[in-house]
């Protein structure tokens, strides 16, 4: 029923952006750009993946016994260590390499990561491969987070680069909201625990890596 009602609202919202034109809150033409929807995609899906493994991998930790919520959070570390040393160096990334490349590749590592996390799921107590699947997503985090932002505004005027921003922030809570509501949902299903982990974090994956060819694609046109 609550879907149902999403649904309808979202079309309603859709329908009268739509009739307002320029005045609109959220323009809809700003989608039909290339690069700009390519950075809402994939910082939707960045955040997907990610709200997805801070949310499944403690309970599975705490749940079978392997880490105590402190000692889960002491195990989360390297993800954001990581993401806090590299993403001050992905603007000159960015200028070395350019914005696809960097863009996509932050999304490939990110993927990367969440597969190596449900490929180890079974072996989570003191598995060293969980922790190298939380660095990479802590980099990919990194490298692309501040270059998909940059992307989005500078793909429209000057007089949307604040409307652009603030749907890049929007995308972002959208990501990780679906993240909690579909991943757990995939866990559920698959049985909880560790087998849950494992389904919810390869499905993760798998998205993760088509948005980063689709990313690859569509902001061609940027450079």
């Amino acid at each position: 029923m609550s879907f149902a009602v999403c649904v309808l609202a979202l079309a309603a919202f859709v329908r009268t952006e739509n009739r307002q034109g320029d005045r609109a809150l959220v323009p809809l033409d700003l989608f039909r750009n290339g690069v700009f929807s390519a950075a809402m995609m994939a910082t939707a899906a960045m955040t997907f993946g990610m709200y997805g493994v801070l949310f499944l991998l403690p309970l599975a930790w705490q749940s079978g016994g392997i880490y105590s919520a402190t000692q889960s959070g002491i195990a989360l570390m390297p993800s954001a260590l990581l993401f806090f040393l590299i993403s001050p160096l992905s603007g000159h990334l960015q200028s070395k390499w350019g914005q696809r490349i960097v863009c996509t590749a932050g999304l490939a590592l990110i993927a990367t990561g969440l597969l190596t996390i449900g490929v180890s799921a079974m072996h989570l107590h003191g598995s060293l491969a969980t922790e190298i699947g939380l660095a990479l997503t802590g980099i990919g985090m990194g490298i692309a987070t501040g270059p998909l932002t940059g992307a989005a505004v500078a793909a429209v005027s000057a007089a949307r680069s604040g409307t652009a921003a603030s749907l890049i922030n929007v995308a972002r809570m959208i990501g990780a909201t679906l993240s909690i509501a579909v991943l757990g949902t995939v866990s559920e299903l698959c049985g909880g625990n560790m087998q849950g982990l494992r389904a919810a974090m390869l499905t993760a994956g798998i998205i993760q890596l088509i948005v980063a060819a689709l990313t690859w694609k569509r902001m061609q046109s940027a450079q």
